[in-house]
């Protein structure tokens, strides 16, 4: 595979000067790299230190852009596309893309796996309900899932945006959290001087809700986590939303330095 060693900027100028920010100068650079040929398929982009140091940025704003060409790039293939063998089986759900009351998943894979997997399906509760059945069928059929998912697609996108974006003062409490590529929620950890417990009691007086990580743990290991939902309200709901987490966050740490164990065996609202 080629590289890029004697192209170390990839031919990228940057405007100090312009509005337009560093990382979105460099992702919107290598796209028109690409759309002019001159980044050829199979080239591997240089690593974000090499590339950084070549443009006199930070590494952070190189990863910055690499993360928006990923986000705004085609979707990666599913294993099930790539199996050539016959041995992968795909599980999915309406609930999440489509309607959660519908309460319908999907299996794809070789026939005679659905076959055997059909036969055991009835031996359990029969089948999901007719009608929702018949309702997803002619969703399908007459193409508008795809359509659904076109639609919502960007407006999730700009919702996941809107929660990192308004999450970053709560980096200086030392919160940390993920940023997705997919899915409804983003994945938090707690400072160490902040319990969940604590966190949870103060976010109920503020308003604010999270699922607990323990939840979300087989063994319930994971008790400096939560989880956040980007998908269910808008940009400005979920702002006011980390503002409110935010002061349950320093009210939590000020009862705990304080001695304050008060309502420390609160059960986490979800």
């Amino acid at each position: 595979m080629d590289d890029l060693s004697h192209n170390p900027t990839l031919g990228l100028r940057l405007d100090r000067g312009m509005e337009v920010p560093l990382f979105r100068q460099i992702s919107q650079g290598i796209r028109r790299e690409i759309l002019a040929g001159e980044l050829k398929a199979g080239l591997n982009l240089p690593p974000e230190r090499l590339l950084a140091r070549a443009l006199g940025v930070n590494r952070s704003t190189v990863l910055s852009a690499y993360r928006v060409l990923k986000d705004e790039g085609p979707t990666l293939p599913s294993l099930r596309a790539l199996d050539s063998s016959g041995q992968v089986l795909q599980v999915g759900s309406f609930s999440k893309t489509l309607c959660p009351g519908l309460r319908i998943g999907w299996l794809n894979g070789p026939a005679s796996a659905i076959r055997q997997l059909a036969v055991a399906r009835q031996t359990v509760d029969l089948h999901t309900a007719t009608m929702n059945q018949w309702v997803v069928q002619r969703f399908l059929s007459e193409g508008l899932l795809t359509r659904h998912i076109e639609k919502i697609r960007p407006e999730y996108t700009a919702r996941r945006n809107a929660l990192l974006e308004a999450l970053s003062p709560l980096a200086r409490l030392g919160f940390s959290w993920t940023r997705p590529q997919g899915g409804y929620y983003v994945w938090c950890r707690l400072p160490d001087d902040i319990p969940l417990p604590r966190l949870d009691a103060e976010a109920a007086r503020e308003g604010v809700a999270f699922l607990p990580g323990t939840v979300c743990s087989a063994d319930g290991s994971t008790t400096r986590h939560l989880r956040l939902n980007f998908t269910a309200l808008p940009p400005e709901r979920l702002r006011e939303g980390v503002a409110r987490l935010f002061r349950a966050l320093q009210a939590a740490r000020s009862q705990h330095r304080e001695g304050n164990i008060q309502g420390e065996t609160h059960q986490p609202l979800i």
